[in-house]
């Protein structure tokens, strides 16, 4: 897992010049800083729910009646709640 980020902040490293390579810079930068652990339940705009995992690509959280799939790259610039 570590290797797989070095390699991907190498990668990343430049200036973005498109859209995707700015939301996978984005996603890499939620990833390293880890806001929050699985298992804590938190609320970023309008979804709520418990951390199930996290990857490059998608945040995934579970309430009581859904399973919520939000792109880790959306994370980036939001307010996120972490409840204790």
């Amino acid at each position: 897992m570590i290797e797989k980020l070095k390699l991907l902040t190498k990668f990343f490293i430049k200036e973005p010049s498109n859209d995707l390579q700015n939301k996978l810079h984005k996603s890499l930068f939620v990833m390293l800083t880890v806001p929050f652990i699985r298992g804590d339940s938190i609320k970023i705009d309008c979804f709520k729910g418990s951390v199930i995992s996290m990857n490059l690509f998608y945040l995934k959280l579970k309430n009581k009646n859904n399973t919520i799939y939000i792109p880790t790259s959306f994370i980036y610039d939001k307010v996120i709640e972490v409840r204790q």
